[in-house]
């Protein structure tokens, strides 16, 4: 019993240890898409503010006289935005990637947290098993010793008596 104690307090902390392991996994998940959602709002805040500048410059390049001046800035403002949008696309996909790991690491977890639990339960199932057989066998080895003791006891009983019977056969 004692043993099945242990092991009832070795899984209790097996799953405390799990269960706090996958509430972090999913905390930090949730911590990585809030920010990965305030950068994909900042690109679209900074796309709208350069198409506004881009719209400016435009006009403007009708209205100078130097048109290679004006398309030279907006080519320089098109190049910043597209180096902006393809480092929030590489960061994009390392947070997928990461999001996608830790998933298989919590489905993992999750996996061998059940497996821990079938394996518990098949343990003290066997034990139970076990258990009950021995009690079985200590009721049988019971029965048998009260069975040899009551036989003595005939055997001691009929000894006696025949005893007696040979004791009166020789005084007569």
């Amino acid at each position: 019993k004692a043993l099945l104690a242990d092991e009832k307090g070795e899984k209790e902390v097996v799953m405390t240890s799990l269960q706090k392991e996958k509430e972090e996994l999913l905390l930090s998940l949730t911590q990585e898409t809030q920010e990965k959602e305030e950068k994909e709002k900042k690109l679209a805040a900074v796309t709208q503010e350069l198409e506004r500048e881009k719209a400016t410059l435009e006009k403007e390049k009708e209205e100078k006289e130097s048109v290679v001046t004006a398309l030279q800035e907006i080519k320089e403002k098109e190049g910043k935005l597209t180096e902006f949008i393809q480092e929030l696309e590489r960061e994009k996909a390392t947070l997928e990637k990461e999001k996608e790991e830790k998933e298989v690491a919590v489905t993992a977890l999750l996996q061998e947290k059940e497996e821990k639990e079938e394996k518990i339960i098949q343990d003290s199932e066997e034990k139970l098993s076990f258990e009950k057989e021995k009690e079985e066998k200590e009721v049988a080895v019971t029965a048998l010793l009260q069975e040899k003791e009551e036989k003595e006891e005939k055997i001691i009983q009929d000894s006696e008596e025949k005893l007696s019977f040979e004791k009166e056969k020789e005084e007569k």
